[in-house]
C-alpha cells in the first residue's frame, strides 16, 4: 500500500537474480504491450487439461508445467524479444504486479494458511482471481536462481520431514480451497481463457532448450533455430 511504483516485483529471501535490468525491461514492456496483462510470473506456470488425472496427493490436476526444468515456454513476444505465454496459473517466485490492480482486487489472500503456516497457494489463488476477473496472468523467463541461497533446500520447510510433511499437508488444503473459492471456474475457465489468449501469440522460433537446462539465460537470444519460422531480428541486441 505504501509503494507508489506502477509495479510491484514478489522475490523470494533465497532466489539470486541475474541480468537483473533485462528482466526488468521484459517485464515492463510486456505489462505495456499487454494492457490486460496484471499478474506475471518468472518461475513457473501451468496450463490446466480438462480430464488429466487428479493428483490426490496435492489436490490438483497432473496438467501441463512450464518454466525451467520444465515444458519450454512456446510462445514468443517481438516487442519484448523474449519468449513469453499466458499461464492459467503461475508460481512463485518472482512475480510482477500492477500495484493498482493488486489494490484493486483486495490484494493478496492471508486467510489461506494460518499464522506460521507455510503460505503455499496465495501465487495460485491470485492468478485465479486476476482471470475471474477480466484480467491476464503470464510467465516468462526471469533468469532467477531459484533456492540459490546457501542452505535454502534444508531451511524452513525444509528443515525436516515433520515440517515437510506440514508443508505438503498446508498444500493439499489450499488447493483444494481453490475449488471452493473459484466453483466452476478453477480449472476449466481460467484454463480456457488462457489458451483463448496463447492463440493470438507466435511461436517461438528460438532453441531456448538448453539455455533453459543450463540456466543460462544471459545469452538466449542468440541463438536461433536452424530452421523453420520467419524468426525475429535480433541485430540491434
Amino acid at each position: 500500500r505504501l509503494s507508489a511504483a506502477t509495479l510491484i516485483a514478489l522475490v523470494q529471501d533465497d532466489d539470486v537474480p541475474r541480468a537483473l535490468h533485462m528482466t526488468l525491461e521484459e517485464a515492463s514492456t510486456l505489462f505495456r504491450v499487454h494492457p490486460s496483462l496484471t499478474l506475471l510470473g518468472g518461475w513457473r506456470g501451468r496450463i490446466d487439461v480438462d480430464g488429466a488425472p487428479f493428483n490426490r496427493q496435492t489436490n490438483q490436476l497432473d496438467s501441463h508445467k512450464f518454466g525451467p526444468g520444465l515444458k519450454t515456454i512456446p510462445y514468443w513476444d517481438d516487442a519484448a524479444r523474449c519468449p513469453f505465454m499466458f499461464a492459467a496459473r503461475v508460481n512463485a517466485a518472482p512475480l510482477f504486479a500492477k500495484r493498482r490492480i493488486l489494490l484493486q482486487l483486495g490484494l493478496l489472500r492471508w486467510d489461506l494458511s494460518c499464522p506460521g503456516s507455510a503460505g503455499i497457494g496465495f501465487d495460485f489463488e491470485y492468478s485465479l482471481r486476476a482471470w475471474h476477473h477480466g484480467y491476464r496472468v503470464g510467465l516468462f523467463y526471469s533468469r532467477y536462481r531459484h533456492n540459490a541461497v546457501k542452505d535454502a533446500l534444508h531451511s524452513g520447510t525444509r528443515t525436516n520431514t515433520e515440517a515437510w510433511l506440514r508443508r505438503k499437508e498446508q498444500e493439499r488444503m489450499n488447493n483444494r480451497r481453490l475449488y471452493e473459492l473459484y466453483p466452476g471456474f478453477y480449472h476449466k475457465e481460467a484454463t480456457a481463457l488462457a489458451e483463448e489468449a496463447n492463440s493470438k501469440l507466435r511461436s517461438s522460433n528460438y532453441d531456448l532448450s538448453e539455455f533453459v537446462e543450463s540456466g543460462d539465460f544471459a545469452s538466449w537470444k542468440h541463438k536461433p533455430k536452424t530452421s523453420g519460422g520467419a524468426g525475429v531480428d535480433l541485430s540491434d541486441v
